[in-house]
């Protein structure tokens, strides 16, 4: 997440998979802040965890939080019955590139 966020001018996609935020919208030191241009920037944002992981538990908050400030194309999956581990990984970059490739 640090380095997406700090070179947004480099990445049109964000793929945050278990442990990793996207930020606050309310805190003003982050990207988020600003949605009008973290919306021209950024076209797909993706954040998973495994359903057994803590941050499972808060990821649907977070995702409503970004959009209520009005970032878009935001998406969130949690796999089910996994932790902090490849299957989850896996799971989600499944998830993660179905955004990133359409026709």
């Amino acid at each position: 997440a640090n380095i997406s966020m700090a070179n947004l001018d480099k990445f049109s996609a964000i793929g945050l998979f278990s442990g990793a935020s996207l930020g606050n919208p309310t805190n003003t030191n982050s990207p988020v802040s600003n949605a009008k241009n973290f919306n021209k920037k950024v076209k797909v944002t993706f954040t998973s965890f495994g359903g057994l992981e803590a941050g499972s538990k808060r990821l649907k908050g977070e995702q409503e939080a970004l959009e209520a400030a009005g970032i878009k194309n935001t998406h969130f999956y949690i796999s089910p019955g996994t932790d902090h581990e490849w299957q989850t990984w896996r799971r989600s970059f499944h998830e993660f590139a179905q955004l990133l490739f359409k026709d």
